[in-house]
């Protein structure tokens, strides 16, 4: 009697905010594609991955969307390669604060380009490190809105209308709020806003 009354007791104590408890790891996977072959063929295959471990002070976060485009009527670049990818690490202090590394690329992204017809082809690539401060958290761990603050390179690289004109390594500094299940209404939303 005195054993179940001590277990009940420790279930009714809150949770300790730090150090978390440590969830199991999610993968998720999509596939996607279609072909379309009459007097020329198309074809668009891909895999989306989205993967999250979370340890009592570290987590990882890992989204990202990688397809293949596929077109004979093509002159140049029939096979080309589209991605968009970003992995978020965050290392804990305390509830509050974490010490992050955010790798983002995206190739061949129309949302990222300036120019991006058949025959270009578009690389950006960032690495950035720095700290973070937790402005929400949602019901569950996995559940966050982080600003950060944070250094690394940018690499970009461009090939338009047949003549490569970027390529290149700049330093840079990055101002970033990054979330992962952020309420709007009934919306759940992941977000990385970088400027």
């Amino acid at each position: 009697m005195a054993q179940s009354q001590i277990i009940i007791a420790a279930s009714e104590q809150p949770l300790p905010e730090f150090p978390f408890m440590e969830i199991p790891r999610t993968l998720k996977f999509g596939f996607f594609g279609n072909v379309d072959s009459f007097r020329e063929t198309t074809a668009l295959v891909g895999i989306e991955v989205d993967y999250a471990k979370l340890w009592s002070e570290d987590d990882i976060f890992v989204n990202g969307l990688m397809s293949f485009d596929f077109d004979s009527s093509r002159t140049v670049n029939n096979p080309r390669p589209r991605s968009l990818i970003l992995v978020d690490y965050r290392h804990h202090f305390n509830a509050q604060w974490n010490f992050f590394i955010d790798f983002f690329n995206s190739t061949n992204q129309s949302l990222f380009a300036a120019r991006n017809n058949d025959e270009d082809l578009t690389i950006i690539s960032e690495l950035f490190v720095g700290s973070g401060l937790n402005l929400w958290r949602g019901d569950s761990r996995g559940e966050f809105l982080d600003f950060q603050l944070g250094l690394g390179p940018s690499y970009k690289y461009d090939f338009i209308d047949f003549e490569q004109r970027r390529n290149q390594i700049d330093p840079a500094l990055a101002i970033i709020l990054s979330g992962r299940g952020f309420s709007i209404g009934k919306a759940k939303l992941n977000q990385s806003l970088v400027i």
